[in-house]
């Protein structure tokens, strides 16, 4: 057996260099942006906008400034005079495990030419707006841009290019939540007249003929026994009290377990739970027999099926004259200038016509017949989307409503700061899909960004690689690129 002696030094991996595209945060408004993701192309006159072999125009994703390169990136090879510009057929590859050919495109351009505006058959693409604009089916919307946002980047060499530290990127106080969660911005109310359009418009979709049944069963908000037949009552009543027996059951001999001196706190969290599940089927309990009380016997129960059906059937028979409402709403909102501050008395009136649209029926509480007043729809659930597209959409036209300053912009800003991963260019593909992967040069690496409304196979990564051979005489026609999550 050989050993390492003093004289010899230990191997030395080549690990190739990387750089992370680190979005502007503040963004300076003040120079023109090199390198940006999303927005509009730069391109000359006469370059034409890509398109895959079926004809389907691709979608623009980033801008990079080669001069802004270091001299060491991809061993040296590859261009260092122009711009790189990738564009991706997103809508075809967002459910490919590969891209075909076509599907994704680099071009190379020595002129940065003017803006070049996408071709009218571009469709629009949010995914982080799924829930409002399809993921993969092509949609041309009124008054929702077709483009993913601005955001101009720095190029920002990587010391080392195996270890990630959001904090050390930036420097600057970075928030523990991203922007993408739910109420993760503190504001109340749409902005601008196209946040208003997404509440609006989003819950035009939600009473629509295709998605009323299904948004209204899954908001809870009629109650439907589980059959209208005789006995169905009492049937619930069973239903409770078995499930309770087997709580108790279980609680009880977890307990004993504990009396014993096994199990230690991961038992006591389970006995804490079992107890407080019986505490809230007690309460159900309860509020069932008030309801059984008030309709005794098999003609209260009769008495109780005809009232629930005919006050939910009153209540959905609102629905076609709400469907008017929104329709008038979304036609006076796309006749303004859609971003423009939203005055309050307008959103309030917005907001007060969606929630005239209410009535008493039966509504299922926690399980329990209740009767109450509820709106037919909740406009509400559409609120978080519309306020987080409208205030990245201010922000990063560096448009400063006097909503966004102060204490609320800053948090707004280190939410921003927050990434699971970094935006980069070369290296080593941080993928578990590449057999070999300093065989392969990787050209970008883009991750999931909810500040730029990408949401790449649903929180996945897209790479783009090329050959060192190809790249080496600056050609870009033979590409490969997955998504991986």
């Amino acid at each position: 057996m050989s050993s390492l002696n003093s004289s010899e030094e230990p191997e030395v991996l080549d690990i190739p260099m990387s750089v992370t595209l680190r979005r502007q945060i503040p963004i300076r408004f003040d120079e023109a942006p090199r390198s940006w993701l999303g927005g509009l192309p730069m391109m000359p006159k006469g370059m034409k906008w890509p398109r895959d072999p079926e004809g389907a125009p691709l979608h623009f994703v980033a801008q990079i400034a080669c001069a802004d390169l270091p001299a060491a990136l991809w061993f040296g090879q590859g261009p260092r005079q122009g711009w790189l510009l990738l564009f991706v057929e997103i809508l075809k590859f967002q459910y490919s495990d590969e891209a075909e050919r076509g599907m994704v495109q680099v071009l190379h351009t020595t002129e940065l030419g003017v803006e070049h505006e996408p071709p009218q058959d571009l469709p629009t693409v949010r995914h982080v707006m799924s829930d409002y604009i399809g993921y993969a089916k092509p949609e041309f919307r009124p008054g929702v841009p077709k483009l993913w946002r601005k955001w101009p980047v720095d190029v920002v060499v990587r010391e080392a290019p195996l270890m990630f530290s959001v904090e050390g990127l930036y420097q600057e106080p970075v928030s523990e939540h991203s922007i993408k969660l739910h109420g993760g911005i503190d504001l109340d109310r749409p902005l601008t007249w196209r946040g208003a359009l997404y509440v609006v418009e989003g819950v035009a979709d939600d009473v629509s003929a295709e998605n009323v049944e299904r948004n209204i069963d899954n908001a809870g908000v009629l109650f439907e026994p589980p059959e209208f037949d005789q006995g169905w009552i009492e049937r619930c009543f069973e239903a409770l009290d078995k499930t309770r027996a087997k709580l108790q059951e279980n609680r009880d001999k977890n307990q004993k377990r504990l009396d014993k001196g096994v199990g230690g706190s991961v038992l006591k969290a389970l006995v804490a739970d079992d107890e407080s599940s019986l505490e809230r089927l007690d309460k159900a309990r309860a509020r069932w027999e008030d309801v059984h009380r008030a309709y005794p016997g098999p003609e209260g129960e009769a008495s109780l099926n005809a009232e629930i059906k005919s006050l939910g059937e009153a209540h959905l028979a609102l629905i076609p004259e709400l469907r008017a409402l929104l329709t008038r709403l979304m036609d006076r909102i796309l006749a303004q200038d859609l971003d423009a501050p939203l005055p309050e008395a307008e959103w309030c009136a917005i907001r007060a016509s969606m929630e005239d649209f209410k009535s008493t029926c039966w509504v299922a509480a926690e399980g329990v017949p209740e009767k109450a007043e509820c709106q037919v729809v909740r406009w509400y659930n559409r609120l978080d989307m519309a306020i987080r597209e409208d205030v990245l959409d201010l922000y990063a036209r560096g448009q400063r409503h006097p909503a966004l300053a102060g204490a609320r912009l800053r948090d707004i800003e280190e939410k921003l700061r927050k990434l699971d991963r970094p935006h980069r260019m070369g290296g080593i593909p941080a993928s578990g899909q590449c057999d070999n992967p300093l065989e392969l040069t990787l050209l970008i690496e883009l991750a999931t960004d909810a500040a730029m409304g990408w949401s790449w196979h649903d929180a996945g990564t897209l790479f783009v690689t090329t050959s060192p051979s190809a790249l080496r005489r600056n050609r870009f026609n033979k590409l490969e690129a997955w998504i991986e999550q």
